[in-house]
């Protein structure tokens, strides 16, 4: 099994078929416009009654169960995500491309990125990630990682039940799971992730069960509301923030009432259609 970073693609393997169905919600596996720098290998073997953890031969840690493996995994694959790019502040977004173009979601969780997304894959917009963006010189860089998709969410995407049937999923909570879905499982024709300029920031709010609407917003408001979804780096707090203003203020703004489905997808097809 493969997941990846920006610069690192890991390879994980284990002998344990329960380990095994547990590590698959961290595959990622998406075409990048640069090839990975470091290759690592990372083995996870039963041993009496816990499994060790292995990396290149030499025992990192050891779990009791294949949740802890999964868990101690996800944190690791977390901060070689963000050991990529050490300087460079984030974005709390989702990222696609329409005929060139690429536009960002931005909000909270729970406001609907992942299940907007998923519906624009379906009129053809060509998704990067549904999580994170990396505010990089060039413009952002999306972070690497299969869309996540709540169980609740099943009900509003007819479409995709037996994708999702076959897709690992991750239960925190007791009764509830997180299913880690490619791309291209969910209609997508392919699945890259390349460095570039954001020619339109969509910022989400929630009116979930009314209707959906959009309209303009000034750079200024635009910067204000997405630094609230932003995280910054420990050093270097002036310059990241500068960074994302160049980044947010050379793109078109725009709120999103996000209400019924249909009409949030015209919003945004009515927005993709004005871009220069």
């Amino acid at each position: 099994m493969i997941a990846r970073t920006w610069s690192r693609r890991v390879r994980i393997s284990t002998s344990d078929a329960a380990v095994f169905q547990a590590i698959r919600y961290l595959e990622c596996d998406p075409e990048l416009a640069e090839e990975p720098i470091v290759d690592i290998a990372i083995s996870i073997e039963p041993y009496r009654s816990y499994y060790r953890i292995v990396q290149e031969g030499t025992v990192v840690r050891e779990q009791m169960s294949a949740q802890g493996v999964i868990d101690t995994l996800h944190a690791e694959l977390t901060i070689l995500s963000f050991a990529d790019f050490p300087t460079s502040p984030l974005i709390h977004a989702a990222s696609l491309r329409r005929k060139g173009r690429r536009l960002i979601l931005v909000g909270p969780k729970g406001t609907g990125k992942t299940m907007l997304s998923l519906h624009l894959i379906g009129r053809g917009y060509e998704i990067e990630g549904d999580e994170n963006v990396f505010v990089t010189p060039d413009g952002v860089t999306p972070r690497p990682r299969a869309l996540r998709v709540k169980e609740s969410a099943i009900p509003f995407l007819p479409n995709l039940g037996e994708a999702l049937s076959e897709a690992a999923h991750y239960g925190n909570v007791p009764g509830l799971r997180v299913y880690n879905l490619d791309p291209r499982r969910a209609g997508a024709s392919h699945w890259r992730i390349e460095r570039g300029p954001v020619d339109a920031v969509v910022l989400l709010c929630a009116n979930h069960g009314g209707y959906s609407s959009s309209r303009p917003v000034s750079s200024l408001s635009l910067v204000r509301e997405v630094m609230v979804e932003c995280g910054l780096p420990q050093a270097g707090r002036a310059q990241a923030i500068a960074a994302i203003t160049k980044v947010i203020g050379n793109a078109k703004g725009f709120d999103l009432s996000l209400g019924e489905i249909e009409g949030a997808v015209g919003c945004i097809d009515r927005i993709c259609e004005d871009l220069p």
